[in-house]
């Protein structure tokens, strides 16, 4: 895709490169008769960060509430307490150098939702864990609790894949990092599969 992009780069002073970037993703989608799911339609359409210095799990959670309160409709301090209460509870640390802090958020209608962020210089989830690179959140209310065990699972599956690493470590735009998702889907098993 970004080859394609690349060599058609003439082009783009009439499309801007998200738009070709877009236009391609679909090509590439038709071509392999990809469904979108719940999971595909959450990392299309929710925020992603890249986050410069290094952080704690606590002040990241803390900016991530600020950031997500208007999108989710809850307090940023409900936000980061759910959070960190979940930290503390049992590490969401999957891997070194990932994470996928998770919450079931009442009071609202349902909503499923997944976010994206790069730390360049890494968050630090406690002592016995490197800095983590890549924090993938996910917020559900209790009426999606399908969807949000199976985004769970999904993410696991794209995460534990032998090329996520390098692939995450070369994205530099919003739309490269929703990509290393985007695309595993026909890596990855279906969102019904599970």
């Amino acid at each position: 895709m970004h080859l394609l992009g690349r060599m058609t780069l003439g082009d783009n002073a009439c499309h801007g490169s998200h738009e070709l970037e877009g236009e391609l993703r679909e090509v590439v989608r038709m071509r392999g008769n990809i469904v979108s799911d719940a999971f595909d339609v959450a990392i299309s359409e929710d925020p992603v960060f890249i986050v410069p210095g290094t952080q704690t799990f606590e002040e990241f959670f803390s900016e991530i509430g600020k950031h997500v309160s208007g999108r989710l409709g809850f307090a940023p301090e409900k936000i980061t307490n759910k959070l960190i209460e979940r930290e503390v509870q049992s590490s969401t640390v999957i891997s070194p150098g990932v994470a996928v802090p998770h919450a079931t958020i009442s009071d609202r209608g349902d909503f499923f939702e997944i976010i994206l962020v790069k730390s360049e210089g890494g968050v630090d989830f406690g002592s016995g864990y490197a800095p983590v690179n890549t924090v993938i959140l996910m917020f559900s209310s209790p009426g999606k609790r399908s969807e949000y065990l199976r985004g769970l699972a999904m993410v696991a599956q794209t995460i534990l894949s032998g090329k996520f690493e390098s692939r995450w470590e070369k994205a530099q735009t919003q739309e490269q990092l929703k990509d290393v998702f985007l695309l595993a889907h026909s890596r990855r098993q279906s969102f019904s599969d599970y």
